[in-house]
């Protein structure tokens, strides 16, 4: 899948996942979604057959920048917009490695700052803490330090650790953040945040992931807090919302951005409105709401089966060498032609669609309607689509012409660099018998996937 109609795909994606917020789906569903779509973005070239996937549905074509033209007897005008998808996706391999390396440099100083910050720390010398630390089934070293406001915890490889402000003792009222933070290490959410920013670094150039990065962050919070809660008697939550309203705000831990921390205003509010909405779900209600919202996401972010299993080179029947005939025609078009002394392969076609085949560095392949061609009045229209292969090693594309033959002419209505192919509505300068044809100007070979004449 190429980087803008992924991106326009992810988008919707983003935006099920932001309508769920507003449906009754448990965080817990919620998280599993979010993370499903997370290692999508990261693997935004990566082709994902899916069965579910809307595309299974939708003409394959719509996963891949066309170039969209129309022909008339006086001309061809190419859509520029169309031209433009194409020739932007040469663009984002640089981007990606300048987000590639601002990533390097900001988790190195991550890592810096998140080592200076636990080796300033000294053990939480609370016998309460130590006592209830101990009881749980995740090896954690609980520590304090003066550089933070609230708890928060960190550790991605080796040692976790759970780090409070000094001063703050563990007790029944303040047991509930602490037991928010063990969540966090217990869900691996340090590498989930790290993994997000990850994706931030690459996509930095994108609106939607920074939209679905502020959406991680707000989710890995709500999820924690709504496992508190089912941890303990429905009347916790007010006394959980009113420790949450006593905690720091506004000042951000010395750590890193990754690091679970309380530090928003605008997060605390969110987060106070739904630990007062929560609601304990059965196992069969989140079970639902997770695969109702995964199906949706997927369905969105994955590719077709006839898309992503791509094909290996072949010679369809009827490509013979006995098939081949010189082609003795003057183009009307400026552009240079074929020589007469080049051979022309005609590759037969079913009910106006020629199916897979390969077109050779300097190939000059025909299409005709069983032999006979087309008949067209004048003025009468028809939509050429022809499909290829794409090929993420040729990121500008492959140079084509694309034209016709009528009354032993040969014109060029169309000479371009594909990516994925060329949709041309064709009106007939004149009545006739036409043919179609394709030349290619490429150091490879195109692996033509589909020609299709709709009348």
């Amino acid at each position: 899948m190429n980087y803008l109609y992924f991106t326009i795909h992810c988008a919707a994606a983003v935006l099920v996942l932001l309508l769920c917020r507003v449906l009754p789906v448990s965080h817990r569903a919620q998280s599993i979604t979010w993370k499903l779509l997370l290692i999508r973005f990261l693997l935004p070239f990566a082709k994902v057959p899916s069965p579910v996937s809307a595309f299974n549905w939708l003409a394959p074509k719509y996963e891949r920048p066309l170039i969209y033209a129309e022909y008339t007897g006086e001309g061809v005008v190419v859509n520029p917009a169309s031209v433009a998808a194409v020739r932007s996706m040469s663009v984002f391999p640089l981007l990606m490695w300048i987000g590639l390396g601002t990533a390097a440099l900001v988790f190195a100083v991550i890592a810096l700052r998140g080592f200076l910050l636990v080796r300033g720390s000294v053990p939480f010398e609370d016998p309460s803490g130590k006592a209830w630390l101990e009881g749980v089934p995740i090896k954690a070293e609980l520590r304090c330090t003066g550089k933070i406001a609230s708890p928060m915890s960190c550790g991605i490889l080796g040692k976790r650790y759970l780090l409070a402000p000094e001063g703050f003792w563990f007790t029944e009222r303040t047991r509930g953040v602490f037991e928010h933070e063990l969540f966090h290490l217990k869900a691996h959410d340090t590498l989930w945040k790290a993994l997000s920013l990850l994706m931030l670094c690459v996509h930095w150039f994108n609106p939607v992931v920074w939209v679905f990065y502020w959406y991680i962050q707000t989710e890995i919070e709500l999820l924690c807090d709504e496992k508190v809660l089912n941890a303990h008697p429905p009347e916790y939550r007010e006394e959980y919302a009113r420790l949450l309203v006593d905690l720091p705000v506004e000042e951000r831990a010395a750590g890193v951005p990754v690091l679970s921390k309380f530090h928003s205003v605008r997060l605390l509010k969110k987060r106070i409105r739904s630990v007062m909405k929560h609601k304990r779900r059965s196992s069969v209600q989140w079970i639902t709401s997770a695969a109702v919202s995964v199906l949706a996401v997927v369905s969105l972010s994955t590719n077709s089966i006839v898309y992503a299993a791509g094909r290996q080179p072949l010679e369809p029947e009827g490509f013979a060498s006995s098939r081949v005939s010189p082609v003795h025609s003057e183009s009307r078009s400026s552009v240079p032609h074929t020589p007469p002394e080049r051979k022309a392969a005609y590759v037969p076609m079913s009910h106006g669609k020629a199916y897979q085949h390969d077109i050779k560095n300097g190939g000059f392949v025909i299409y005709n309607n069983g032999g006979t061609g087309w008949h067209f009045e004048k003025g009468q229209k028809a939509v050429i689509c022809f499909l290829i292969t794409d090929r993420p090693d040729i990121t500008v594309g492959q140079m084509i012409d694309l034209g016709f033959i009528c009354g032993g002419q040969k014109t060029i209505m169309i000479r371009e660099q594909i990516k994925c192919g060329v949709e041309l509505s064709f009106t007939a300068p004149e009545a006739g018998e036409y043919e179609f044809y394709v030349e290619a100007y490429t150091t490879e070979a195109i692996l033509a996937e589909t020609f299709t004449v709709k009348q």
